[in-house]
């Protein structure tokens, strides 16, 4: 595990073959992480990104196969993940594969006007088993596809938020895009685990109050 305040994590100029695990990250000046110029085959697993100055808690674009689960995205009043992909951003054929696999994570609080989760033109992602909370924020917007050429396989995906729009109502695909193997389970049982077991531990005094602002409704 590791610690970052004041910084963030960027994984860049064709970067791959990564691990990120349990780490805490808050108070930077850009996203938390930051993925961009060709990395591929990343996985960012059971962190903990608080709030930092950029509009959105993760950023990815020109990235492929790239798979974050199991982490908490605590924005305070800002954005979610923004996910842009090579097809968006070089106008090359879309890949079969997913180029985003986004699982099991959960993502709270955003602003009024702002997305949990918003993927860009062209973008190929599984959006399965996250949970989102709008904490204030804009309750149908936990997933935001910018237009048609997004194709998403959504699944198994929940609100925290009592009369939100159902977020797998984005999906357009039958079946998920091949992506490894993650041990997937419901978005309110992955939900407590994050919370439980997400960033660096034993936790700080800033990690903590992160998780207190977070309330899960029972089930």
């Amino acid at each position: 595990g590791l610690r970052i305040r004041g910084s963030n994590i960027q994984i860049g100029r064709s970067a791959h073959n990564i691990v990120v695990d349990h780490v805490s990250v808050s108070g930077g000046r850009y996203a938390g992480v930051y993925m961009y110029r060709g990395a591929h085959d990343v996985t960012v697993s059971w962190c903990l990104f608080g709030k930092t100055e950029a509009r959105e808690a993760a950023t990815l674009g020109d990235t492929s196969r790239m798979t974050l689960h199991h982490n908490l995205f605590a924005t305070g009043t800002r954005r979610g993940p923004d996910i842009s992909t090579p097809a968006a951003v070089k106008g090359q054929p879309a890949p079969r594969e997913a180029q985003i696999d986004f699982r099991n994570n959960l993502v709270w609080g955003w602003g009024r006007e702002d997305h949990g989760l918003r993927l860009r033109p062209g973008t190929r992602v599984n959006a399965v088993g996250n949970l989102f909370g709008a904490n204030g924020g804009n309750k149908d917007a936990a997933i935001m596809a910018y237009n048609s050429s997004v194709k998403i396989f959504a699944a198994g995906n929940a609100s925290a938020d009592a009369g939100g729009r159902n977020p797998d109502s984005v999906s357009t695909e039958r079946s998920a895009y091949p992506a490894p193997f993650v041990n997937t389970t419901d978005a309110f049982g992955a939900a407590r685990d994050v919370l439980s077991g997400a960033g660096m531990r034993p936790l700080d005094d800033v990690d903590r109050e992160i998780l207190r602002g977070i309330t899960l409704p029972i089930r």
